[in-house]
């Protein structure tokens, strides 16, 4: 993709529905908000050694947007990403996801730290007959949260189920990938249902070179 392919989907992006044109420039005027949610807000960092003021970035600027070329979809859509570094609530952002990890007690279940802890966690689950592997996906959100179902219902119920959801929140929507003569790619893994258990193996998409950054290069 040049230069020119790459500015011209990110001007289809800007020009959706998602997007409204401001008549100026707000980024000047959110710091002296941020401070004042600060000072109203002190009984958050009682007991942290932080100077208030150092959660206020001196020359804010607004959050920056990029895409990310999908290179193994057909015609190369772009995922945007907008980069909240530097702008006015960047430093404050940081402290109270700090202080949310800290304080919450919340340990969610079904979270995967990688490719090994899933296999782990499903290797030895029996999968019921009649069952469907599927994986969703929520277009354009960066991160990406993938998640596996094993559906035990029936083709018609899933779209139903699938329409639901994307109901919620117009824009979020969920893409669905069911399995394939009982095989399904996942994160970077090929899991295959076989006699109500599950194998594994390594996927690799097709636009994968195999390429290793050196660690001295890396460095």
């Amino acid at each position: 993709m040049d230069n020119s392919g790459y500015s011209q989907k990110v001007n289809d992006v800007i020009q959706g529905d998602d997007f409204e044109l401001l008549e100026s420039d707000p980024t000047k005027k959110f710091p002296s908000d941020i401070k004042v949610c600060i000072q109203q807000s002190s009984y958050i960092f009682p007991d942290h050694n932080v100077s208030r003021s150092s959660l206020v970035p001196m020359n804010p600027q607004a959050p920056i947007l990029y895409g990310l070329p999908k290179i193994h979809k057909e015609h190369v859509p772009i995922r945007p990403v907008v980069s909240y570094i530097g702008a006015p609530a960047y430093f404050l952002a940081q402290k109270l996801n700090f202080l949310l990890l800290e304080k919450s007690e919340f340990k969610p279940n079904y979270r995967l730290k990688n490719s090994l802890d899933l296999i782990t966690k499903i290797k030895d689950i029996r999968i019921p007959p009649k069952s469907m592997l599927l994986s969703l996906d929520v277009d354009s959100l960066f991160n990406k949260y993938d998640i596996i179902i094993c559906w035990t219902g029936t083709k018609r119920q899933l779209d139903v189920f699938l329409n639901k959801i994307n109901e919620i929140y117009g824009k979020f929507i969920f893409k669905l990938e069911l399995e394939q003569d009982c095989v399904l790619n996942f994160l970077d893994l090929t899991i295959t249902r076989k006699e109500s258990l599950h194998e594994f193996q390594i996927y690799r998409k097709p636009t994968h070179t195999d390429t290793v950054i050196m660690s001295s290069v890396a460095t």
